[in-house]
């Protein structure tokens, strides 16, 4: 495993992931957990339901297998990130699963993310929109008011691959 996957700074940020993907709050992650967050986002970003199994998809991808059905603690969460994060190709899977966030998160195709498709992402899974300022001040390297696909990785790398508590 990693070396960083140890320390309690990063197994707190893995926990607030978890916090945010369990939106039934049952404390566990179930399938039941992306249909909602999906449904946000169909109706966050108003387009047809059609988008919904997509989205599901999308943001299912990293962090819920459901091969067996079976839900997944806060526990097993950070156990199942820190074998992720351990892999060679880690940062390969960050790459794909940033890229699928990035395809939901720019609602106006324009290649970039600015605050409020953002915010719409922090809404959809019920976290308080003002983390959103906290990314954009961290994420945001060059200042013109949007994050650019690299920057948005960049700041996923850092999340998923440090222990650097990041905002």
């Amino acid at each position: 495993m990693a070396d960083f996957t140890s320390n309690p700074i990063w197994i707190s940020k893995m926990e607030r992931r978890f916090d945010g993907l369990d939106l039934n709050k049952n404390g566990y992650l179930e399938k039941e957990d992306f249909e909602i967050y999906a449904k946000n986002l169909v109706k966050i970003h108003k387009v047809g339901s059609e988008k919904e199994e997509y989205y599901f998809k999308r943001v299912s991808a990293l962090f819920y297998n459901d091969d067996d059905g079976k839900s997944v603690s806060k526990k097993e969460f950070v156990e199942k990130m820190k074998k992720l994060v351990s892999r060679k190709d880690a940062k390969d899977v960050i790459r794909e699963y940033c890229e699928g966030l990035c395809e939901i998160l720019d609602v106006n195709n324009d290649k970039r993310i600015s605050l409020p498709e953002l915010k719409a992402l922090l809404e959809a899974a019920n976290l308080d929109k003002k983390i959103a300022n906290k990314i954009f001040a961290v994420a945001d390297t060059d200042r013109d008011g949007y994050l650019s696909f690299e920057e948005y990785h960049e700041i996923l790398l850092k999340i998923f691959l440090t222990a650097e508590d990041v905002f």
